[in-house]
């Protein structure tokens, strides 16, 4: 292949995707400094060219990036880089296995966690090895198992499911046998294999212990050419120690091992997994507004990508308009709309941002994480809503609304009330320090308005305050 076209080679999702790990790499700072290309026009950059750096698939180039004002080391590029080339293999992957399964089976999303499956799935697609993928109920394990296979050489050969939950088990010897005389050289994945009966688990210890080639008579299959991959919803280590699962037959399969993270440890994916969602099943004219994507990204989804894949589809076919907005959520969706949005403990969450810890509110809307980091960091100084729109690249009105919708409160108050935490911190550091001067340090520039909110929280004067805390000590 001489000339190498883009549009061949990775799809418009993956494509969001790329780019959005760039300029995540890149850092803000740089977001407005640089265009990410992709095509094979105009890609054959020196690497050396001040400002402009390529990048590759396969040693082939297809694309660059250009920076406008500044130039980047390398290696700070070199990261970003490496996933071009899972971001390829995912969509080349995604088409062959449409093309044998009548359907595509790729993992969607940019996060870390989506990423090292990724490299997982590179590197046991290499392998013969048995592969263990244990991950809650709707998490995406057949997509990795399937992806492994059509990555690997077996690609064109079979690929079978064995459902472990709808086994006859009277048959099941002869079932396994009858497969697999017809899958040498291909891939079986024992799908939910923690619900295989106790005496079908020693039936199938047996039959990969066996030393001869699969013959009816001879009831052995361990020396055909079959990988084997099994997926479980459960920790098959301690399914051992509970007596429900052989030690042995993990000994068989315990080569290379993967868990998969819930949806809800992956949030930032689930725009990714909607527009997906909308190219299989729209014709371009819908498209979710940005307060539907916020309820869809604070619902907790006990069924993980299995849960989210039936109501985004739900959604899409059945709303009326083009917009899929709150109202669509709440007529067709109640289970998600019904369910308090995960806001979080007001108590709490000052404390955090009071102590600069900042776990609590990583899986929240990333407009609304960027601006409640930037008030714990600059709460004295004077901030309005531009202020943090600037900062979170959200729209003022859109920010607005996902204060009120994920913290029932507005910035305002937010921001008063870590105010007065940290004035009540300086008043027990030291009682006589004078309440203008800690009303000033903290953002309060108006006195009588500091009074007025620090009664409405504390239920006490500043003055009142001070005197209570000088008699308690």
């Amino acid at each position: 292949m001489d000339r190498l076209n883009i549009q061949e080679l990775i799809g418009k999702n993956e494509r969001q995707i790329l780019e959005s790990i760039i300029y995540k790499k890149l850092g803000e700072s740089e977001l407005k400094k640089a265009t990410v290309h992709f095509g094979q026009d105009n890609c054959n950059i020196n690497d050396n060219f001040e400002n402009k750096h390529s990048f590759y698939y396969n040693k082939k180039p297809i694309g660059y990036i250009d920076f406008h004002e500044t130039y980047l080391e390398s290696s700070r590029l070199n990261e970003v880089f490496e996933k071009v080339d899972l971001l390829v293999s995912r969509h080349i992957t995604n088409q062959v296995s449409r093309f044998h399964l009548g359907k595509g089976q790729a993992l969607i999303g940019s996060s870390d966690h989506i990423l090292d499956i990724e490299n997982f799935i590179k590197h046991a697609s290499k392998s013969k090895h048995p592969v263990i993928v244990e991950g809650y109920s709707g998490c995406e394990k057949q997509a990795v198992a399937s992806a492994i296979h059509y990555s690997s050489e077996r690609r064109e050969n079979g690929f079978y499911e064995l459902n472990c939950s709808s086994l006859n088990p009277e048959n099941f010897e002869a079932q396994l046998l009858k497969l697999l005389g017809k899958l040498s050289g291909g891939t079986l994945f024992i799908s939910e294999i923690e619900r295989l009966p106790l005496a079908q688990q020693g039936q199938l210890i047996q039959l990969l212990s066996a030393k001869s080639q699969i013959d009816h008579s001879a009831k052995s299959l361990n020396k055909t050419d079959i990988r084997y991959i099994i997926s479980s919803s459960q920790n098959l280590a301690n399914e051992v120690k509970k007596d429900r699962f052989l030690e042995s037959l993990l000994r068989e399969f315990n080569y290379l091992k993967i868990k998969m993270p819930s949806l809800k440890d992956r949030r930032n994916d689930i725009p990714y997994i909607l527009s997906f969602l909308l190219a299989e099943n729209s014709d371009g004219n819908k498209h979710f507004t940005d307060q539907a994507i916020s309820i869809l990204k604070n619902h907790h989804w006990p069924e993980n990508y299995s849960e989210l894949e039936r109501i985004g589809i739900r959604l899409i076919v059945l709303s009326k308009g083009h917009h899929i907005r709150p109202e669509d959520i709440k007529n067709l969706a109640p289970e998600v709309f019904s369910e308090d949005i995960e806001t979080i403990n007001h108590k709490i969450l000052i404390e955090n941002l009071f102590n600069s810890d900042f776990s609590q509110i990583k899986n929240l809307h990333q407009g609304l994480s960027k601006s409640l980091v930037y008030l714990s960091e600059n709460y004295h100084k004077e901030i309005t809503l531009q202020h943090l729109s600037d900062f979170s690249f959200v729209s003022p009105s859109h920010l607005s609304y996902l204060f009120r919708s994920n913290l029932g409160k507005t910035f305002k108050q937010i921001l008063a009330e870590l105010r007065i935490e940290k004035i009540k911190k300086s008043f027990a550091e030291n009682p006589n320090k004078k309440i203008t001067t800690s009303s000033l340090e903290v953002g309060f520039g108006d006195l009588s308005h500091f009074e007025k909110i620090f009664k409405k929280y504390t239920k006490m004067t500043p003055r009142e305050y001070k005197k209570k805390l000088k008699e308690s000590l």
